[in-house]
């Protein structure tokens, strides 16, 4: 078996931009200069990604832990489609092979998150110096290649983000399919509760948060408002399309109310992307044209999910809204929600990492 990349190596070669890429080789045909080229290499031989690498092995016999390669052994089948092959000289397991590989070493909510990722349209990606100058002038010169859908979120003064818009890599039924032909496989349990705590597509690393913090049972660490959906399409009444100048809006977070009562859209205000007065007239336009459609509306900012006293009320408010009353939470219930926020409040780009 050829170099083959695994565990985090892999996940960060698919959170990569295929522009970056292009940077480490021949690929997408993108005229990328030779200097520029050697600038960025450095001496790795694995493009963009950091040391140490981590590899999928069948045995022991040629391969051992060093400070630039740390093995995985995997005995079981390798079935057709388990593997790619790369443009950069090393193949890599598949989007679902590498979150099996990192469900026996994550937790379940973290392995929520990533799967999230994945079949989300967005990734994070932390490029280096040198690469987010590069990127940086493809975007000021007007330049910038839009690859299978790849683009980059700018915040409210231009610059390049860790944020960026992508097409999912794989889907909730290749998961559930993988999950049935693998069953029993180390990790396999933890990848199928993940998944069912996935309730959509979502578009930004906060939607994920918020929707797990708000949604998640209490017994594991959430404030138990239920699951929601995910970037839900509404379409809008004559006043409200008068109102928002827009056919539908798409509600970051939806949950239908129960009879009698009205749905609840939460919008997440997230940390400055595509921002500026213009976009956030429109966010008010939105808001006030679901409203006037009796939804209730709430904005919803990092600040307040990253505060557990501001959350807690958030969370007793929207209960509330749908005829439900907070309870206090119990020693034991606090400590659960203590260790869910220490794995979804993370810093998102090291998730896999540990």
């Amino acid at each position: 078996m050829n170099i083959v990349l695994s565990h985090s190596s892999a996940l960060r070669y698919y959170r990569t931009p295929p522009v970056v890429l292009a940077l480490y080789g021949d690929c997408y045909g993108i005229d990328v200069s030779r200097e520029r080229r050697r600038a960025l290499r450095g001496s790795g031989s694995f493009g963009p990604l950091d040391m140490p690498i981590h590899m999928l092995v069948r045995s022991k016999t040629h391969v051992k832990v060093t400070k630039t390669c740390i093995p995985h052994i995997w005995s079981g089948e390798i079935a057709p489609g388990m593997i790619r092959a790369t443009d950069l000289g090393f193949a890599v397991t598949s989007p679902v092979f590498t979150m099996l590989c990192l469900a026996a070493k994550s937790s379940v909510a973290q392995v929520t998150m990533m799967l999230y990722e994945l079949m989300g349209l967005f990734t994070v990606y932390r490029a280096r110096h040198g690469e987010r100058e590069y990127l940086q002038k493809l975007v000021d010169t007007g330049s910038f290649p839009i690859i299978d859908g790849w683009k980059p979120m700018l915040d409210n003064n231009g610059n390049i983000t860790d944020l960026w818009d992508r097409p999912p890599l794989i889907t909730i039924d290749e998961v559930r399919r993988f999950c049935d032909q693998f069953r029993g496989m180390r990790g396999i349990g933890r990848l199928r509760q993940a998944l069912d705590d996935v309730w959509g597509v979502a578009r930004s690393p906060f939607e994920v948060q918020a929707a797990m913090l708000l949604g998640l049972p209490r017994r594991r660490g959430g404030y138990g408002f239920g699951s929601f959906e995910l970037n839900k399409a509404i379409r809008l009444s004559d006043a409200a399309r008068a109102i928002a100048r827009q056919q539908t809006c798409c509600i970051d977070l939806y949950a239908e109310g129960p009879e009698g009562l009205p749905p609840i859209a939460i919008e997440c205000q997230g940390a400055g992307y595509h921002g500026g007065s213009e976009r956030n007239a429109m966010d008010d336009n939105r808001a006030l044209a679901l409203q006037s459609m009796g939804l209730t509306v709430v904005r919803l900012r990092y600040e307040q999910i990253a505060d557990p006293w501001r959350l807690q009320q958030v969370a007793s408010f929207l209960l509330g809204k749908h005829g439900r009353v907070w309870a206090s939470k119990t020693e034991r219930l606090e400590q659960k929600e203590r260790e869910l926020r220490a794995d979804v409040l993370t810093d998102w780009w090291r998730l896999g990492s540990a």
